[in-house]
């Protein structure tokens, strides 16, 4: 049998761009000069994502026993899975909560936003962890950082899911700002950090909306990496520990669904003007906004505190 490189040794000897086959390259390249600028965006939004679990994953080096690659591939599992998943569950609530109520659907889906819907998020987020946890209970045992490790990655993935969701379709739009990153012409503009942004930056978000004043400051923290890794602490330490004492750990799950649910409320502000319930326009859940702020403003340390535990 001949070496390979000889059979193919006469397609290098002829012009391997023929005159016929030119109009089709052509083609090819107008169309991937159209789409350079979505591409690039693109991959900046995975890269972001795929960062922060890497940079999780340096830290929590010396306590792991899970490899890289099995992390990377719980990020594909958070989008492909986990936020597929919780969208089907939040629309199907959403409508039966509609038929039920009687009610708008707009103004459901409004109030569920920042009730029901983070709660499902996370549920679903770990969802595996808890499959995996009774799964290896048999064959082996993973430490409370490898489930820290594994739920963020699920974080990441979802939060990439819900980035792409919002502003996937207009990647083509953005351009690039004088201060770094990539944003659109609106006046709520979203914001994609370039690499230089992902690069220095602790756990960044794939794509922010902070504002029209604010777009000269940096990626802001991945908040679906920060509720996860919360959660699937809760869920290594159910799994590490003996006794009902466990149980009580389940909590984090709940923390962090409530936590979501402040910060979605501050994002949405619902009033008595959308149709809702006046009492989202009296102030009654004010304490929410405030409770979301000073959250929000150690997101960053959380992640560190759950792997140090």
């Amino acid at each position: 049998m001949k070496p390979i490189q000889n059979q193919f040794h006469v397609v290098s000897d002829g012009p391997w761009l023929s005159v016929a086959a030119f109009p089709g390259f052509l083609v090819a390249g107008c169309c991937l000069v159209g789409l350079w600028c979505g591409f690039v965006l693109a991959l900046l939004m995975i890269f972001a994502a795929v960062w922060g679990v890497l940079q999780l994953t340096v830290l929590g080096s010396f306590t792991r026993t899970v490899r890289v690659r099995a992390v990377l591939g719980a990020v594909a599992v958070g989008f492909y899975a986990c936020a597929v998943v919780a969208v089907g569950l939040q629309w199907g609530v959403t409508r039966v909560a509609a038929v039920v109520s009687g009610g708008d659907l707009e103004a459901v889906v409004l109030t569920a936003g920042f009730t029901i819907d983070p709660l499902i998020e996370e549920v679903v987020k770990i969802t595996p962890l808890l499959v995996a946890g009774w799964w290896l209970r048999s064959k082996s045992q993973w430490g409370v950082t490898d489930f820290v490790l594994i739920g963020s990655a699920f974080g990441a993935g979802f939060g990439l899911f819900e980035a792409f969701a919002r502003t996937g379709q207009n990647l083509a739009k953005f351009k690039p700002f004088p201060s770094g990153g990539y944003t659109q012409t609106s006046l709520d503009p979203a914001r994609i950090p370039d690499f230089g942004d992902i690069v220095t930056s602790w756990l960044p978000r794939p794509e922010d909306q902070p504002g029209l004043f604010n777009l000269e400051t940096g990626p802001t923290v991945a908040p679906h990496i920060v509720w996860s890794s919360l959660a699937a602490l809760g869920i290594g330490l159910f799994f590490r520990l003996k006794g009902a004492v466990r149980y009580l750990f389940l909590g984090l799950v709940l923390v962090a669904g409530f936590d979501h649910m402040a910060s979605n409320y501050v994002i949405l502000r619902p009033g008595a003007e959308d149709g809702l319930y006046t009492m989202y326009g009296t102030g009654l859940l004010d304490p929410f906004v405030q409770v979301s702020e000073f959250s929000t403003s150690i997101w960053w340390l959380w992640p560190i505190a759950v792997l140090a535990t």
